[in-house]
């Protein structure tokens, strides 16, 4: 069985349709975008929606989001130097950017643990301390598990009127860790605003695809409306803690 996956802008509403639908059992669907939650964009409008947001507000910015999603990293780098912020990340992405290579440039890279200093001597040029930090504007890309190192940082200066923008699935939010480390970001004084730079296929494109490959079989996933799907009534729709055999 062939297995094709489907993400990224240059995908959605173009070449993904032109698949053949010859021997196409089952279609796995992200559905992030079947919610109406958050604020989904496209790429360029999330661009645009960003810097507008941010708009007259000179505070550190903090990113929320998987460091493995590029075109958001590519989207973010470009709202920080829109708005005259340092773009930085830590060494996981900072690898991560060094693999894609070309695409984010002049970031400066920060180590969340204080016995890894090795790993910046990857990075003479762009490495950047704690102290340059606290006295610089930023955007600085973050997860969930940095909670301790952002503790720390917030003893060196205020987070007060800082943003947050929460780039991920809507759906985290009910994670408690999520929710422990939400709730601390606002108890330091920091604004969460939901900003959801989507690569994945909208309503319309999810359609079209279903109705060329005609697919015995839907898995809906990374998503809260898996309902949606059963519209289609000739698929088997195969949701959450249902077990298949392939």
């Amino acid at each position: 069985m062939e297995i094709n996956i489907l993400h990224g802008q240059n995908q959605i509403g173009g070449s993904i349709i032109e698949i053949s639908s010859k021997n196409i059992k089952i279609i796995l669907d992200i559905g992030s975008n079947l919610e109406d939650k958050e604020i989904v964009v496209l790429e360029i409008d999330g661009l645009f929606k960003g810097i507008e947001l941010l708009e007259g507000n000179d505070r550190p910015v903090f990113v929320l989001m998987a460091a493995t999603n590029i075109d958001r990293l590519v989207t973010f780098y470009k709202i920080a130097n829109a708005t005259k912020r340092l773009f930085l990340l830590d060494t996981y992405a900072g690898l991560i950017t060094d693999i894609i290579g070309g695409n984010i440039l002049n970031v400066r890279i920060f180590l969340t643990t204080p016995n890894k200093h090795e790993i910046l001597k990857n990075y003479p040029q762009n490495k950047i301390g704690k102290n340059e930090i606290a006295n610089s504007n930023f955007m600085m890309c973050i997860r969930s598990s940095m909670k301790q190192y952002l503790e720390n940082h917030s003893k060196e200066f205020s987070f007060e009127g800082c943003v947050l923008f929460y780039s991920m699935w809507e759906g985290y939010k009910k994670q408690e860790n999520m929710k422990e480390f939400l709730k601390f970001m606002e108890e330091k004084g920091v604004k969460t605003i939901s900003l959801h730079t989507s690569g994945h296929a909208d309503e319309k494109d999810f359609d079209k695809l279903i109705k060329k490959v005609e697919p015995k079989i839907i898995i809906p996933v990374h998503t809260e409306n898996s309902e949606w799907f059963k519209r289609y009534e000739h698929c088997e729709i195969i949701c959450d803690k249902n077990i298949i055999k392939i």
